[in-house]
């Protein structure tokens, strides 16, 4: 269990030398950098209209708005 918990902290202070000229998105392995640049690629028609996101299905975009309403929640409950 410690390994695996050592290897994970190898990987997350690994410098991200891989940069999407895109997005400015930096990647450790060259793979994750392909997949993110093909994702770009793609036809979003769903965006969201509080941050601009956007999203190939109509259910991430329904899934990714939680988040903003998670953070409403959050900022109304502060505010009292």
């Amino acid at each position: 269990m410690e390994s695996v918990a050592l290897e994970a902290t190898k990987r997350s202070t690994q410098e991200r030398s891989l940069k999407c000229m895109e997005c400015g998105k930096t990647f450790v392995h060259r793979c994750n950098l392909i997949s993110k640049k093909k994702s770009h690629k793609v036809e979003k028609p769903y965006k969201c209209m509080v941050c601009g996101d956007s999203f190939i299905h109509n259910g991430h975009l329904t899934s990714h708005k939680r988040i903003h309403a998670f953070e409403k929640l959050c900022s109304n409950s502060n505010s009292t």
